[in-house]
């Protein structure tokens, strides 16, 4: 039960930080084709791998939960001009 607490928290805490801009730190994901990190209040996301974004620090826009509870983002062009 507490599990599914955290869960919710966490997932609700997430859907607050939707629409913003925020800086990640990214690393590559275990998952093929794709990079992951945690902007600069610990919210994970994830994103379609771009090579020049692995180990840099990069302003992006939150815009969904994916089903695996990670935080998808849009471009980082798109992320500056917001």
């Amino acid at each position: 039960m507490l599990n599914i607490l955290s869960e919710k928290k966490r997932r609700f805490f997430y859907e607050q930080q939707l629409g913003q801009t925020r800086t990640v730190l990214f690393e590559r994901s275990k998952e093929e084709g794709r990079i992951s990190g945690f902007t600069d209040n610990y919210v994970k996301v994830d994103a379609a791998l771009d090579e020049n974004w692995i180990n840099h620090v990069v302003p992006v826009r939150m815009d969904q939960v994916n089903a695996q509870g990670t935080v998808e983002i849009s471009l980082a062009e798109q992320a500056l001009g917001a």
